[in-house]
């Protein structure tokens, strides 16, 4: 029942603040909707401070591009940690989002640099990116179609 809890607990608070903040019109939906195949314009050097800022969709090619820059970020795969055994992006840190993890140490993560989420196939990190805004995070990212999409563009990876 515990494990149950943990599980529900974050995935509950995801969904309800995001209804309760209006659920469309934000920014992420603008981004679907726009036939521009643009990459995404993220900021140089730290993230702002005292603006609460929402989630923005990057695609993997995008990270790709970031994780070639020596600017720091943060790379947090919320996959259980049996999904990571396969292979993660060098630097990655693991922060389980369905067993409670990302709950747990979310608090650790810095707010002077920019935060990647990543999962699978981009469901949980879409889920954990808005979880991260919600708790005051800044510069929030999530990774359009996950390390699934970073394989098939055959991005290097490594075994943890």
């Amino acid at each position: 029942m515990k494990v149950m809890a943990r599980f529900l607990t974050p995935l509950l608070t995801a969904l309800l603040l995001s209804a309760a903040c209006g659920g469309t019109g934000t920014p992420r939906d603008a981004r679907t909707e726009d036939a521009s195949d643009a990459p995404v314009e993220i900021p140089d050097g730290p993230c702002p401070t005292g603006e609460r800022l929402v989630v923005t969709d990057v695609t993997v090619h995008d990270l790709y591009i970031v994780t070639l820059e020596p600017d720091p970020y943060v790379l947090v795969e919320v996959s259980e940690v049996d999904e990571t055994l396969t292979g993660i992006i060098e630097g990655t840190v693991v922060m389980p989002f369905m067993s409670g993890g990302l709950a747990d140490d979310h608090e650790t993560l810095p707010d002077d640099r920019p935060i990647y989420v990543i999962c699978r196939n981009g469901t949980r990190s879409g889920l954990s990116a808005q979880y991260l805004v919600d708790h005051g995070h800044l510069c929030v990212y999530n990774v359009l179609d996950g390390i699934d999409a970073w394989n098939a563009a055959d991005y290097p990876t490594v075994t943890p």
